[in-house]
């Protein structure tokens, strides 16, 4: 049997990987950018579009818990189809314009059930395929959320401003579903297995090679440091289009920037990707936490929109290196 690790096959398995989460990532972002009409129909308050923003979040990566666990039992294909249809399912509910639509929509159907199937199951997955270039695959297939967040809100700011949030909502829904579940059913196929290799010190112990912690400490430690991470990242993809409302840009100035640092975070990923498998991981989480820290102060200083431009391509460059690593 052919060594499929870090084969072309992978490579292509990992390009439809990237399809899947640019298409079905893209969800949440109709919320964002549709924050102020929808606070404006449910009551005026922002917390409520912002908050059904948040439980996507909240429920991809509690999701990713129990789904990740199912695709190894299961399948990846069934897993990330299945989440797929609950995408289409949640965005369909959240349409319907009551407030608890919207949140079971979002934290239940498009985080939980929906992207928490399809987002950890598929990282997980790709690694398989990859020893010496994991590192660039995990930057390429990670990039499907920049792609979304780049090329969808300027398309939903028209669509919105069209034919409002929940014919946007409910279209996009049917989408996610039509594109999603026959890529996942094509291209996702058994990855090739590997050996299990645990390294050992010479007294016969488990060795690890991080800071000389043990396995479960280490990924402890990598845990708290993605939700550290996260927590930063979130803020001004939530809410960058409602600040630059709020300075009173033009409608479609608020997309365009959330579009530019998501394209600076699609672009440099790619180099950290490299970075990643030449000097290590922690050296580059070290180097992007720096990075994405002094960034995002820079939000702290500027209010004018050549200022905002360049701090969110500067975040944009800093946060994008942490996933390879």
């Amino acid at each position: 049997m052919p060594n499929l690790i870090d084969s072309g096959q992978g490579w292509r398995i990992t390009v439809a990987a990237l399809t899947i989460l640019s298409v079905a990532l893209g969800a949440p972002y109709v919320v964002i950018v549709a924050l102020k009409v929808i606070a404006a129909d449910l009551g005026g308050y922002r917390s409520t579009p912002s908050a059904a923003a948040s439980l996507a979040m909240l429920g991809t990566g509690i999701g990713g818990l129990l789904m990740g666990w199912l695709a190894d039992r299961l399948g990846v294909k069934w897993v990330v189809a299945f989440g797929a249809l609950m995408v289409g399912a949640g965005l369909a509910l959240s349409s319907g314009g009551e407030v608890w639509q919207l949140f079971v929509g979002h934290g239940l159907l498009i985080g939980f059930l929906g992207n928490g199937a399809i987002n950890a199951p598929l990282y997980v997955y790709v690694t398989r395929w990859f020893e010496q270039r994991r590192g660039a695959a995990l930057a390429l297939l990670s990039g499907g959320q920049y792609i979304a967040g780049a090329s969808l809100p300027p398309l939903f700011e028209r669509a919105i401003s069209t034919w409002g949030w929940r014919s946007t909502m409910l279209a996009y829904g049917i989408l996610v579903t039509s594109v999603v579940v026959p890529l996942a059913l094509v291209f996702l196929r058994p990855a090739p297995e590997a050996p299990e290799l645990t390294p050992q010190r010479q007294d016969g112990a488990p060795r690890s090679d991080v800071l000389g912690l043990r396995p479960n400490a280490t990924f402890g430690l990598i845990a708290g440091a993605a939700f550290l991470c996260c927590v930063p990242m979130a803020m001004p993809a939530s809410h960058l289009i409602a600040l630059c409302g709020d300075l009173g840009f033009e409608p479609s100035h608020g997309p365009a920037l959330l579009t530019v640092l998501l394209v600076c975070a699609f672009l440099s990923r790619q180099l950290w990707g490299f970075i990643s498998d030449k000097v290590g991981g922690i050296r580059t989480l070290l180097i992007g936490s720096l990075a994405q820290a002094t960034a995002i102060s820079g939000f702290l200083g500027t209010q004018d929109e050549r200022g905002l431009l360049a701090v969110a391509a500067a975040f944009g460059f800093g946060f994008s290196g942490l996933i390879p690593g």
